[in-house]
């Protein structure tokens, strides 16, 4: 089965929870709209810093080559020994996919730069005939046994393209005690009603002064911070509130940041390492908020419940390579613990959704499908 057909029929299989899942009301739409602006913006970061951030690439290459030939058999003799298995546990699958990435990186780079013109030979396209073919198979072996929310965290924690990158750690270690000593600061003081409009007029006034250093840029994130917890604090309450001005402020100022990444105002390793922990640290506090406030039943508008159910699910979707690699001890350890309360608590949501629990029950497995057919 061609990876095309794969894709169309999980796009058809799971259809009318996307459909369930697109009916959000204006208030959570918050947390769509502007997170994937912001993931947006973050992977456009990445690439410009990627350089800057990452070691060098050949440091990977274990496999060496003398012609295109035996790169080519080389990776399809790895297809072949997967195509000969009939399923995988999560640590086999995790294994294979280092592997494969690691095979991949070396037969990719001798491939593209080989210039010896052949009649009829096209190592390139070769190539990814083959890398296709063995993305469908790990697809295939992904499906052959039920996954959990806790195999996805750790697989892609292990297999991410940053994993164990000693530069990347490096570089992200003043941001993470940044980040952690934002935790001390007070939540804001005040009223519903009154914390929105303080939210307002401190993204209105941040667009109109802009961000032209990193220490207004870290003041920036210290100030929102405060007034994105003291949010997720009322979250329950946000059904009927409008915030599509905080949504499009925000968004800005994301732009923004995008725009000065690489000049005198802001570097760009600075700007992919904290926005890129930023957008990790709101998925994930989200996501928790969404789970308690389920726990203790402080939602019961289906509406809410839809978009709660959404937001739960983000950081499993949303958190790509580098934001797996870059989450620091503590957040991994609050990923685990909410990949082991989220299959309840999506169980709960779906029943008062009348939602398919065959279709619920397989999203793990979904979502694995989902990242790897990126690879």
């Amino acid at each position: 089965m061609s990876f095309a057909i794969i894709k169309c029929l999980l796009r058809f299989q799971y259809a009318p929870l996307f459909n369930q899942l697109r009916s959000m009301n204006t208030a959570i739409s918050y947390f769509r709209e502007s997170m994937a602006a912001k993931h947006y913006a973050t992977s456009i970061l990445l690439l410009i810093g990627i350089v800057l951030v990452t070691s060098c690439s050949e440091e990977k290459k274990n496999h060496v080559f003398k012609t295109s030939d035996e790169a080519l058999t080389e990776y399809r003799s790895y297809l072949s020994e997967l195509k000969s298995r009939k399923g995988a546990s999560i640590k086999e699958l995790t294994t294979s996919i280092k592997q494969w990435r690691e095979i991949d990186d070396s037969v990719f780079s001798f491939v593209s730069k080989d210039t010896i013109r052949k009649a009829h030979v096209y190592p390139t396209s070769e190539y990814k005939v083959i890398h296709d073919s063995i993305r469908s198979e790990f697809i295939r072996l992904t499906s052959a046994s039920k996954r959990t929310y806790k195999d996805i965290v750790s697989l892609k924690i292990s297999v991410s393209a940053f994993a164990d990158d000693k530069k990347v750690q490096e570089a992200t270690t003043a941001a993470h005690s940044f980040f952690s000593s934002l935790d001390t600061m007070s939540l804001y003081k005040g009223g519903k009603d009154k914390m929105i409009r303080s939210y307002k007029e401190f993204l209105d006034k941040t667009q109109i002064n802009g961000i032209h250093s990193k220490k207004q840029f870290l003041s920036y994130l210290q100030v929102e911070d405060i007034l994105f917890r003291s949010f997720l604090c009322n979250l329950s309450d946000m059904n009927n509130v409008s915030v599509t001005d905080i949504t499009c402020s925000t968004e800005n100022i994301c732009s923004q940041v995008m725009h000065s990444a690489g000049s005198d105002v802001l570097s760009t390793e600075d700007a992919v390492i904290f926005m890129s922990l930023r957008s990790n640290r709101r998925l994930l506090q989200n996501a928790i908020t969404c789970t308690e406030d389920i726990r203790t039943n402080k939602i019961r508008q289906d509406e809410q419940r839809t978009a709660y159910f959404w937001m739960i699910l983000q950081p499993f979707i949303s958190i790509d390579d580098f934001g797996m690699a870059i989450l620091s001890s503590e957040q991994q350890k609050q990923f685990e613990k909410l990949a082991a309360d989220v299959p309840s608590v999506i169980s709960k949501l779906s029943q008062s959704l009348k939602m398919n629990a065959e279709v619920t029950d397989n999203l793990p497995n979904l979502f694995l499908k989902m990242y790897i057919s990126k690879l």
